[in-house]
């Protein structure tokens, strides 16, 4: 999986959460469970997902 993301959020991510953006890369996105974010009235579709470390239980 290609990852691109604005260096500049990745810094506010990792400030805000203790997470880079580049850890998306490390998921096993075939065991994820996703579903819509639908909390708020927001301008774009966006999702949620819980996923599992590649290779990690």
């Amino acid at each position: 999986m290609q990852i691109e993301f604005d260096s500049a959020k990745d810094a506010a991510n990792l400030s805000r959460h203790g997470v880079p953006l580049g850890l998306a890369g490390q998921l096993d996105w075939d065991a994820a469970l996703v579903w819509m974010d639908d909390r708020f009235e927001y301008d774009e579709m966006r999702m949620i997902a819980l996923a599992p470390e590649t290779n990690t239980l």
